[in-house]
């Protein structure tokens, strides 16, 4: 027995940018589809790459505690493990690299980045092939 539910309305743009095969792993989107920036946060040069929004969603779900709240630690440090590619370090060692240099300023800094690099707009078109306005 079928439902009765009005057909959606089809949206008036369309998706310009890769599309991730269901086949694909999250290291093959990373390696093949992630886009990349380099970003400087109090003089420290850190690149950045974009995880697949699955893992993104799976990490926030995951970061929080029985109630809801978001744990800041864990989620800082598997967004700077996960996001940063260089330095080498700093990818590696996450929160502890800047607790060794007891340094608060920067991780803080470097979340507020690493968010405006993941949620900002992605390339989107209108679908009679216009360009974004």
């Amino acid at each position: 027995m079928k439902c009765n539910q009005p057909k959606q309305a089809k949206a008036p743009w369309t998706y310009a940018g890769p599309k991730k095969p269901k086949s694909m792993t999250e290291r093959g989107y990373r390696t093949y589809m992630a886009r990349t920036e380099t970003i400087t946060v109090n003089g420290l040069d850190i690149g950045l790459q974009t995880p697949s929004l699955e893992w993104y969603l799976d990490n926030e779900y995951d970061c929080k505690d029985s109630s809801g709240v978001l744990k800041n630690k864990d989620y800082i440090d598997s967004m700077i493990k996960n996001c940063v590619t260089a330095p080498a370090e700093l990818m590696q060692k996450g929160i502890r690299f800047f607790d060794e240099k007891d340094d608060f300023d920067t991780p803080i800094k470097l979340i507020r980045e690493i968010d405006r690099f993941l949620k900002r707009p992605a390339n989107y078109r209108k679908s009679k092939g216009q360009s974004p306005t």
